[in-house]
């Protein structure tokens, strides 16, 4: 048998309520209770499941082979090196950037928002001393497409053009580049 014991307001003494004797209502509500818990809790641990491989995948150095739009970007990373620990090194491509350091290195977070429908992960760079001024590089936060041990698919946010200076248009467009990177040997 289950006691519980309780103390009811200005009552001197506690009150020994068992099963056989408690009303039904407080039942239902700890069992109502405890499965929310549990199903929070399991819920919670799938993300984190999905985070955690996605992480683990990614360990490693890719190269870029082109966007969907075009054969090669210009101002995309051309290579980027995913470390432990959750850091990256990110190397640009000489000819997109003149006067500008071409490798950036910092610590990469991989961060999920359910209505977002995709897992982004986000390059947040060292910051660097140069001539006495703090340079701040480009951050970067791509959504995941495609993730496996070969090929690596990132989504740069939604850009938007006003197109309102070409009569031809009919007003703003929008459009989402995609980077292809594949695992290198």
């Amino acid at each position: 048998m289950i006691k519980f014991i309780t103390f009811k307001q200005g009552a001197a003494q506690p009150i020994t309520v068992t099963l056989s004797n408690m009303p039904k209502t407080n039942i239902m509500r700890k069992f109502l209770f405890f499965f929310c818990l549990l199903s929070g809790l399991i819920l919670f641990s799938c993300n984190e499941d999905k985070k955690k491989k996605i992480a683990e995948e990614i360990i490693g150095e890719w190269v870029i082979l082109s966007d969907v739009d075009d054969d090669y970007p210009q101002d995309a990373p051309k290579k980027i090196i995913f470390k432990t620990h959750e850091r990256f090194i990110l190397e640009y491509d000489e000819s997109a950037f003149e006067d500008t350091t071409m490798l950036d290195s910092g610590q990469y977070f991989i961060l999920e928002n359910r209505k977002r429908e995709a897992i982004t992960i986000f390059f947040l760079p060292d910051s660097k001393m140069e001539n006495n001024s703090i340079l701040r590089p480009r951050c970067w936060n791509f959504d995941f497409v495609v993730v496996n041990d070969s090929e690596l698919r990132l989504a740069e946010p939604t850009q938007y053009e006003n197109r309102f200076f070409d009569t031809s248009s009919t007003g703003i467009s929008t459009y989402t580049q995609v980077y292809v990177y594949k695992k290198a040997q």
